[in-house]
């Protein structure tokens, strides 16, 4: 019996740090009346559609993001009601909360009618592997660091699991904005990168699009057509330190 006492603690340990037991977030009125998260697009995952969730709090941690470590990740998030606030946290150190410094990755600065858009990035200080991950929205105002599970009259959070992964050797950037005119398209984007390609053509077109060389985040691409539709993309160049190009991001329409 003193044998197996102590594998028995160990199993017991182990059991402890996988069982966290995380706050609900209250909500005096939440997502009833269409404040709720009904798409959540974190990198290549996809969760749309939702609706409003039983009780203002949807855990769905048998979902996984996968986010490479250091690697800018883009967020999207829309809701079924008007100028909704959202914010994002992971508990990386797994003590049940997102309280310690660093935990808080995100919050939107502004309030948005239908598509807010962000991005986030993992430091390489975190360890590999999977976490916590918690999205809330607020109708009434800005989200701040220590607000993931105080009470909002309106609103709805989601939780998830996110697996930190190996960084990519060529990062994506990750796209910012559009802006066009009638002959005019400007293009922004952040990365720690300097040497980019944008591809650029007609929307729907099967013509070979034009390539252009960037050495900036952003770039206004001129010349265009009037009263036309154009598709962009854009990809990180790794070449001259042989790690070759990056993901492409796109198309972005203007």
């Amino acid at each position: 019996m003193k044998k197996l006492l102590l594998p028995i603690l160990l199993s017991t340990f182990a059991l402890g740090l996988q069982a966290q037991t995380y706050c609900a977030p209250t909500y005096s009125t939440g997502c009833t009346y269409g404040d709720d998260i009904e798409d959540v697009f974190i990198g290549s995952f996809q969760d749309t559609a939702t609706g409003c969730s039983t009780g203002n709090y949807n855990v769905q941690t048998s979902d996984t993001v996968f986010i490479q470590q250091t690697a800018p990740t883009s967020i999207s998030f829309t809701s079924n009601w008007s100028t909704q606030y959202f914010a994002l946290w992971i508990d990386f150190n797994d003590d049940g909360d997102f309280d310690d410094s660093g935990e808080h990755l995100w919050s939107s600065p502004t309030n948005a009618w239908s598509t807010t858009t962000g991005s986030i990035t993992i430091p390489s200080t975190v360890s590999l592997g999977s976490y916590r991950l918690r999205v809330r929205s607020n109708y009434s105002a800005a989200i701040t660091a220590a607000q993931s599970c105080s009470s909002f009259i309106y609103g709805e959070v989601h939780d998830y699991t996110v697996t930190v992964t190996t960084p990519p050797a060529c990062p994506a950037p990750v796209f910012a904005s559009l802006t066009a005119s009638d002959t005019t398209a400007t293009l922004i984007w952040t990365s720690a990168d300097t040497l980019f390609t944008v591809d650029y053509g007609i929307a729907g077109s099967s013509n070979v699009p034009t390539s252009i060389t960037v050495t900036d985040t952003f770039v206004t691409v001129s010349g265009l057509s009037p009263n036309t539709s154009y598709e962009f993309f854009i990809e990180t160049n790794c070449s001259a330190a042989g790690n070759g190009y990056s993901q492409t991001v796109g198309p972005y329409t203007g």
